[in-house]
């Protein structure tokens, strides 16, 4: 059987979850998209990966998961923020400084980005972002 990460992606747009879909695919992945949903998910975790928006149509924001995240003890967990709102981006980085700012442009089928990031995704283990990120702009 082959390793597959646990990937939480918090999204409530249906265009930017087909383009996750595609980055995350095969490994098992759950969707929240709103702050409750993936607080709830979280506690039940436990998730390799938490790939976050800012904006979610709940009137939540990400910066509220990403204080959740920073009280608890989630080892060796990822986070990566793909969110479009640079202040956004900013806020859950203020608080999550470890979490990595990968915009879901840059993650769109076809960019170098893209194809990285499924490659590392691909070995089930640690990502190598500086692989992964190389050129990014």
């Amino acid at each position: 059987m082959t390793a597959r990460l646990r990937i939480l992606r918090v999204e409530d747009s249906t265009d930017r979850l087909g383009t996750l879909r595609r980055v995350y695919s095969p490994h098992d992945v759950v969707i929240a998209d709103s702050v409750a949903d993936a607080k709830a998910r979280l506690a039940a975790g436990p998730f390799d990966i938490v790939s976050l928006d800012f904006d979610l149509g709940d009137g939540g924001q990400g910066d509220d998961i990403a204080r959740y995240l920073a009280g608890q003890e989630h080892v060796g967990m990822t986070v990566i923020v793909h969110s479009m709102n640079p202040d956004g981006v900013k806020a859950i980085k203020a608080i999550l400084p470890d979490a990595v700012e990968l915009p879901v442009s840059l993650l769109e089928r076809g960019t170098s980005i893209y194809g990285r990031l499924r490659a590392e995704l691909a070995l089930c283990r640690k990502i190598d972002w500086a692989f992964v990120l190389a050129g990014k702009r």
